[in-house]
C-alpha cells in the first residue's frame, strides 16, 4: 500500500470516528461507536494498524507516527463524548433548575400567595 493512500484512509477514519462520537446521544450508541472504532478484536483502528504492515519500510516511521496521532484523536473524541454525556446526565438527574428570571406566578408560587390575600380580604 502506498503511504499517501494509507494516510488518506487514516484521515477518513478520524473524521468518521469524530462524527460517530459527536452523534452519539446515549450510552448505548456511544458504546457501539467505541466498539466500532476502538474495539480490540475487530475495531477499525485495529484494521488500520494491520495496514501498517503493507507500508514500505522507508515510509513506516511517518505512517506509524500518523497512525498514533489518529488513534489519540479518536480516543480523545471518545473521552469528550463520554464527558459530555456524563454532564448532561447530571443536569437531567437534578431535575428542573431554578430560573430567577421566571415570574413567581409562572413557577406556581404566585397562585398560593394570591389565594391567601383573597381569603384574608373576604373575611373582613
Amino acid at each position: 500500500m502506498a503511504l499517501a493512500e494509507f494516510l488518506a484512509e487514516l484521515d477518513q477514519l478520524s473524521r468518521e470516528a469524530q462524527s460517530a462520537f459527536d452523534a452519539a446521544t446515549d450510552a448505548a450508541t456511544l458504546e457501539t461507536a467505541r466498539i466500532e472504532f476502538l474495539g480490540m478484536k475487530s475495531g477499525r483502528i485495529k484494521s488500520a494498524q494491520k495496514g501498517l504492515g503493507s507500508i514500505d519500510k522507508a515510509d513506516k516511521p511517518v505512517a506509524g507516527q500518523r497512525f498514533n496521532e489518529v488513534k489519540q484523536h479518536i480516543e480523545a473524541a471518545l473521552a469528550a463524548s463520554q464527558t459530555r454525556q456524563a454532564s448532561g446526565a447530571a443536569i437531567s438527574a437534578a431535575g428542573p433548575q431554578f430560573d430567577p428570571t421566571v415570574p413567581a406566578s409562572a413557577r406556581g408560587l404566585g397562585i398560593c400567595i394570591r389565594s391567601r390575600k383573597l381569603s384574608r380580604n373576604s373575611r373582613t
